[in-house]
């Protein structure tokens, strides 16, 4: 869906508040025929689609992820007590804002989050004894840096590798899958901006009802 689609339907959405009227003290200035609820639409848009991407099932992310199966991995060698386990390092990207999907050779699925180092289970990861293997492995990211635990062999063979990137300021745009989304969140940027609290809660149970239907 174009960005100006978007947009349209977010206005919609907010004139079903019969209808939404702008604060008096936000009026357009002389010579500006852009309002100002169109002016914020466009600030909190992008933003507003991160946070969709943020809580959204990773099913429903189609398209929007970048793919960086030809990344460089750097695999270390652990031994404790007679065990060895290799651990893949690889740079986290500048614009990351979420795992899509990653899955080596010799692990028994794909994996779709990360934990952070202060993630309770990270302590796990660190343990030889109690980290994720191939049945179940595990990605952190600590120190601006994916690992990945455990490399099977020392054979770090990547199978996929995708990321969500955060949205690039002035998207023109957005995944079809998303779109309902999107248009709740971002009217709900508006109306919080704008102090209709209750109004934003309105929709705040309607975003979370359709996102429980999508995640069923």
């Amino acid at each position: 869906m174009t960005r100006q689609e978007v947009i349209r339907q977010v206005k919609a959405k907010l004139e079903e508040f019969s209808p939404f009227e702008e604060p008096g003290g936000l009026l357009a200035v002389e010579g500006n025929n852009i309002k100002p609820t169109q002016e914020y639409i466009e600030a909190v848009l992008d933003k507003s689609f991160d946070q969709v991407l943020l809580v959204c099932p990773i099913y429903m992310v189609r398209e929007t992820f970048e793919d960086i199966s030809n990344s460089t991995i750097e695999v270390l060698q652990d031994t404790h007590g007679g065990l060895v386990h290799y651990i893949g390092y690889a740079y986290l990207p500048d614009d990351f804002l979420r795992l899509h999907s990653v899955k080596f050779q010799g692990w028994r699925r794909l994996v779709n989050n990360v934990i952070s180092s202060d993630n309770p289970l990270y302590a796990q990861q660190r343990n030889p004894y109690t980290r994720g293997r191939t049945e179940k492995p595990v990605v952190a990211i600590n120190d601006g840096k994916f690992e990945f635990y455990c490399i099977p062999q020392g054979k770090a063979i990547i199978e996929v590798f995708k990321y969500i990137p955060q949205t690039i300021v002035g998207t023109q745009w957005f995944e079809d899958s998303l779109a309902e989304l999107l248009v709740l969140q971002t009217a709900i940027n508006v109306l919080l901006y704008y102090e209709e609290n209750q109004k934003a809660e309105y929709l705040k149970k309607k975003y979370i009802e359709l996102l429980t239907t999508h995640t069923k």
